[in-house]
């Protein structure tokens, strides 16, 4: 699994560029759509975060996250989380997200939100069962039509916000049914059910 994969910030110019060069080739986009250095400097800078995930001295994985206010309150918004191809399925991501909220309670900031497509199944299963989160609203075409080439493929993107302050047995029982709808769906008659109308669903039992 990831066994001798360690987690970590991210501190020198260098790092920030490693974590540039990993976006890149993770998702394949067009330069004017990937983060500059800049931002991760920002980020790091302002009391945000930039997470690496090393096996020995290669970064396999990063996180991304800005400084967010609301009602007076802070919190982190993590603007984008990815792990490189050969590490997937071995805990990778869960690691920087688990680590992400660890570091965050340790400076007193009580909530870590993100973005993600719903209409990923695997996306929805990673944050909702593997993480526990929360969600608490469904935004269709949030970012709009993105350009062809990049991770949308040129289609619109509808967005899910997700919350992750705890992970509890609350939470885990208010979101069993998201495994029980996926093994239906494998063990079915092969009709696959509308998504977003699904996941509004499983979005308003989350509340």
């Amino acid at each position: 699994m990831s066994h001798g994969i360690i987690v970590r910030k991210c501190e020198s110019l260098d790092e920030f560029h490693r974590c540039m060069d990993l976006q890149r080739e993770i998702w394949g986009e067009a330069d004017l759509e990937v983060e500059p250095v800049t931002m991760f400097v920002v980020a790091a800078h302002t009391g945000g975060e930039v997470l690496g995930a090393f096996d020995g001295d290669r970064l396999v994985g990063y996180t991304l996250a800005v400084v967010g206010l609301r009602s007076r309150v802070p919190y982190l918004h993590s603007h984008m989380t990815g792990v490189h191809s050969d590490y997937r399925d071995r805990g990778v991501g869960r690691m920087l997200k688990l680590f992400q909220r660890s570091e965050a309670l340790g400076r007193g900031i009580r909530l870590v939100q993100w973005t993600f497509d719903p209409l990923e199944l695997r996306n929805a299963h990673f944050n909702l069962n593997r993480l526990g989160a929360l969600c608490r609203e469904y935004q269709p075409n949030l970012y709009g039509v993105r350009p062809i080439g990049c991770w949308s493929n040129g289609i619109w993107i509808h967005l899910a916000w997700c919350q992750l302050s705890r992970i509890s047995s609350r939470i885990w029982s208010r979101l069993r049914p998201l495994s029980n709808c996926r093994r239906n769906w494998s063990a079915g008659s092969g009709k696959i059910p509308d998504k977003s109308a699904w996941f509004r669903g499983v979005c308003a039992k989350s509340l």
